[in-house]
């Protein structure tokens, strides 16, 4: 079940993704473009940390709380492995299924952010 503070954050999620301040990329969270994928959209707007800088241009999400490692799932995008710290998936309310739904419309399906809010409320993002 969604609480009523995961139901905010996913709004202000899907209006990051319509608004067009976020270039998209692909692979990464946070590309050294400066580009990201959907899942780093959610964790640039959650406002826990800070990006800090990985070797080979990959990019990691810490809390302000001290660094941590994110849990590495199976997928490797462009030989670098991104997924969503935990914070970021308790303040959103997102689920292993969820996170790799948006993985795979942003990176296999390669649909644009806007694509992706259109999808994600479709299919009850914002009511569950």
């Amino acid at each position: 079940m969604v609480t009523q503070s995961q139901r905010e954050w996913r709004k202000r999620y899907i209006i990051a993704l319509e608004c067009n301040d976020y270039k998209q990329g692909v692979g990464m969270l946070k590309c050294p473009n400066g580009t990201y994928c959907a899942l780093g959209v959610m964790c640039d707007i959650s406002n826990l940390g800070n990006w800090v800088p990985r070797m080979k241009g990959d990019w990691v999400h810490r809390t302000r709380g001290g660094p941590i490692e994110p849990v590495y799932s199976s997928y490797i995008y462009l030989k670098h492995r991104a997924d969503l710290p935990y914070q970021v998936k308790d303040l959103f309310g997102i689920n292993d299924d969820l996170e790799s739904a948006l993985i795979g419309l942003n990176d296999f399906c390669l649909r644009s952010f806007k694509e992706i809010a259109f999808t994600l409320q479709k299919y009850g993002f914002l009511t569950e």
